[in-house]
């Protein structure tokens, strides 16, 4: 039999590479894979000199290997480029995966209103690229609590919500809703105004190491003013000369 041959056998496929035959043995379940072959004797011989059978559960990446290795015909460039494709793929969704499991600590972390354990997803030269007040002067990573005590004194409810994420290389993408009380005073110039907001927010964290080291945000700024009635201002006095 021609190496790289293959065919339907039982309810599987059969590959043939070199002088091992791999197949699916009957009553194979879904998701999962009986995998058995046989290893040929010299042309000529038709006894087998042995079987292994093991039980797998298939994933896609491991599926892709398993057609390559039936379509390659032993070609192993072509199977080493494949395998080497498939681990760097791996490892990109582990990345991706850990950096999104960080953020949603993170985000986690916030909604307690508590700076606590900061340090744990936040590098200590984090940079926030919009701090939401310019009376912040401090730096790194305590500029960060900073800001969030401001946010817990003004919103002691403070919560986001993750709507949604995406990864891209070392940034993750976070679509946020945000809402809470405005029962406190925000620093000097803002005093407690007992309204609710409900906003929607958009936030990019950038990846050193495994820890947010910068931050981005964006949220709608405008609409939360209207609702704590601080927006649009209210309209200036007349001149005096202008008054009847």
């Amino acid at each position: 039999m021609p190496d790289g041959a293959g065919f339907a056998f039982a309810q599987g496929i059969l590959a043939v590479t070199g002088e091992k035959i791999y197949f699916l043995p009957p009553g194979t379940k879904p998701h999962s894979m009986n995998i058995a072959f046989v290893r040929i004797q010299p042309t000529g011989t038709t006894k087998t000199t042995s079987m292994l059978k093991r039980t797998f559960f298939i994933t896609a990446p491991v599926a892709a290997l398993l057609l390559l290795a039936s379509c390659s015909g032993g070609d192993h460039a072509k199977t080493d480029e494949m395998m080497a494709h498939n681990k760097a793929m791996m490892a990109a969704d582990s990345l991706t995966k850990a950096q999104e499991a960080t953020t949603k600590a993170l985000y986690d972390l916030i909604n307690t209103t508590s700076s606590d354990g900061i340090e744990k997803p936040v590098t200590d030269d984090f940079v926030a690229r919009l701090m939401m007040d310019t009376s912040i002067k401090s730096t790194g990573i305590q500029a960060l609590k900073d800001e969030m005590a401001m946010y817990f004194t003004a919103f002691p409810d403070f919560h986001q919500d993750i709507m949604g994420m995406a990864t891209n290389g070392d940034r993750t993408y976070v679509v946020l809703h945000i809402t809470g009380t405005n029962k406190g005073p925000w620093g000097s110039t803002m005093p407690a105004t007992g309204k609710a907001i409900d906003v929607m927010g958009a936030d990019v964290v950038r990846f050193v190491d495994g820890k947010v080291a910068e931050h981005w945000g964006y949220m709608e700024e405008m609409k939360m003013m209207g609702q704590l009635g601080l927006w649009p201002p209210a309209p200036a006095a007349a001149p005096k000369s202008m008054k009847k």
